[in-house]
């Protein structure tokens, strides 16, 4: 059998129905014909070439052996596009059944593409496509296998998705983990002081140890006494003295080599401490106090979800492309083929949880397509939450299936969430 896919500016549709069929023994396809818009045509779309060599490469690798051709259209337009596959396949001897899928690209290329191979190749044609919403293969006529859900068929890791795109995921350094600090940070939730431990990361830590206006660490020692000077010693008493017990034990529970305090008081280093001394201490609790404690009890549930329900997940991701900006997920997870994007802020402001919204949004569709989901995590109230989510929906174009935004009473069941994107 021959296999003809047309392919859009989002090529994981057309890669997924291309090695499902080619994965179905009773078919033995031969060929695959991705048909794709040419490198500069005259009309206002765009060349998805590059989308359909994507395909191939992953395709053929994945299979073992080479068996795509790629079908190019000059132009997107009824005439122009009849031309341009009789002049292809005009040049290609296709012996038996063709079955056509017409999954990517326009509305347009699909009702002209269909005509064309049906007209040509007429009783030895059929054609299908990817429903998004129901994940099954739908049948134009006489379908050529079984209804099944796609999800449970074609399986792709979060390499190969970045792959379909053009990215390329890079190596991240190990996360510094601080499980006695998780023990502490868990029970002072459970007390129902999360304001304390929001307080702690968003005002003293970054009052103390960042430099005004910029968001990262100080990193030499002089310039962190220096800070102290400019603070002055009132105030620094102060802030120290305003710190609640349960402020105290968070601090005191990390290891003495990453303790931000000494004796009962805070670390001050002394002159012989060396920049990476410093930086050694302080860095990593710094960070882990302005918002990684919540990016690790979250990764604790996402973990416990996807080994409970066999899916690929994983955390701190970042991919890099050619002459764009890296991709970054604080974590993810993989249904089959379908992505869901997480993102983490403890931020409680509606102007930053609002971009990290937009961003997680943009992610998770710029590898997952229409089909991903996604989810923020935020220390936003209930009612600024579900504002926040109702805002985004409208602005993003998503929907409650496809988008959610958590707040500080509901991050820990995230995996019920989780469970309802994935339906």
């Amino acid at each position: 059998m021959n296999l003809i896919v047309t392919v859009g500016t989002n090529p994981l549709p057309s890669f997924v129905v291309s090695e499902y069929f080619c994965k179905m023994n009773h078919l033995i396809i031969d060929r695959v014909y991705l048909v794709h818009s040419d490198e500069e045509n005259m009309s206002s779309h765009s060349s998805t070439r590059k989308q359909a060599e994507a395909v191939r490469d992953l395709l053929e690798t994945r299979l073992g052996k080479r068996i795509c051709y790629l079908v190019p259209l000059k132009k997107i337009s009824g005439r122009e596009i009849r031309y341009s596959l009789d002049e292809f396949f005009s040049k290609h001897d296709i012996q038996g059944p063709v079955h056509l899928n017409y999954t990517g690209g326009t509305k347009a290329m699909a009702v002209q593409i269909s005509s064309f191979i049906k007209g040509k190749f007429k009783s030895s044609a059929s054609s299908s496509y990817l429903d998004a919403r129901e994940y099954r293969i739908n049948y134009d006529d006489v379908p050529i296998a079984s209804p099944e859900e796609m999800r449970s068929k074609v399986f792709l890791s979060i390499s190969d998705l970045l792959k379909l795109h053009g990215y390329k995921k890079l190596d991240q350094p190990e996360i510094v983990s601080f499980p006695g600090v998780i023990s502490t940070i868990k029970e002072l939730i459970e007390k129902g002081h999360i304001e304390k431990l929001i307080n702690l990361g968003n005002k003293f830590v970054p009052t103390l140890y960042q430099e005004e206006g910029k968001s990262r660490p100080i990193e030499k020692p002089g310039r962190f006494r220096k800070r102290l000077e400019e603070l002055g010693q009132d105030k620094v008493r102060q802030m120290f003295s305003s710190l609640s017990q349960e402020d105290i034990d968070v601090l005191n529970s990390f290891p003495q080599e990453r303790c931000l305090l000494e004796n009962g008081q805070l670390w001050v280093p002394s002159g012989e401490i060396t920049n990476d001394q410093y930086k050694s201490r302080t860095n990593h609790t710094v960070e882990f106090l302005k918002g990684k404690w919540l990016e690790e009890l979250v990764a604790e549930k996402i973990a416990e979800y996807a080994e409970n329900n066999h899916l690929q997940y994983g955390f701190n991701l970042k991919a890099k492309r050619e002459n764009l900006p890296d991709f970054e997920l604080d974590a993810f997870l993989i249904k089959g083929y379908q992505l869901l994007a997480i993102s983490v802020t403890t931020s409680s402001a509606r102007h930053l949880c609002k971009s990290k919204g937009f961003e997680v949004i943009h992610r998770s569709r710029q590898i997952g397509g229409d089909e991903s989901r996604s989810i923020l995590v935020t220390l936003m109230d209930q009612t600024a939450a579900r504002e926040l989510q109702a805002e985004l929906q409208v602005e993003s174009g998503s929907s409650s299936d496809s988008f959610v935004v958590l707040h500080r009473s509901n991050y820990k069941d995230i995996g019920d969430y989780i469970d309802r994107l994935f339906r």
